[in-house]
């Protein structure tokens, strides 16, 4: 009776250990696999910030800026147009993006300093978000 009980704990224990060991090599795998995603998905760096929206007679204090980084494509007119976000944005402010990247546009001087040519480029947008109303704002 005792060497049956024995050993059907001894089995049993077996078995659990199996069990975990092949838990945790499908946990790997996923976590190998997730991580390959993410290198695949990993953009370069960004070569240049564009404020799309920034009004220069205004002042930045007090005001949330937001960066977002893109791949985006330069027409030979200054024209963007967003390819592909590395995070996507929240859907309020791709649409300030949207508006902002309507009138907005490359300067010649820009392109001509080398950091923005036409076509595919990685770069940050940059713009305010909005403006902080009180003081709990503002310290958070």
């Amino acid at each position: 009776m005792k060497h049956t009980f024995v050993i059907g704990v001894l089995l049993l224990s077996l078995a659990m250990t199996c069990c975990t060991a092949n838990e945790r090599k499908s946990k790997d795998q996923k976590v190998e696999q997730q991580a390959e995603e993410v290198q695949e998905k990993k953009f370069p760096q960004a070569t240049c910030i564009l404020w799309i929206d920034k009004n220069k007679e205004k002042t930045l204090l007090n005001k949330v800026v937001r960066n977002v980084k893109a791949k985006v494509h330069i027409d030979n007119l200054g024209k963007i147009t967003v390819l592909e976000y590395e995070k996507e944005p929240h859907f309020l402010l791709l649409n300030k993006i949207e508006r902002c990247l309507k009138t907005y546009r490359v300067t010649p001087e820009q392109k001509e300093k080398g950091r923005l040519i036409d076509g595919e480029n990685y770069v940050f947008l940059r713009f305010v978000e909005r403006e902080l109303k009180n003081e709990k704002e503002i310290t958070k």
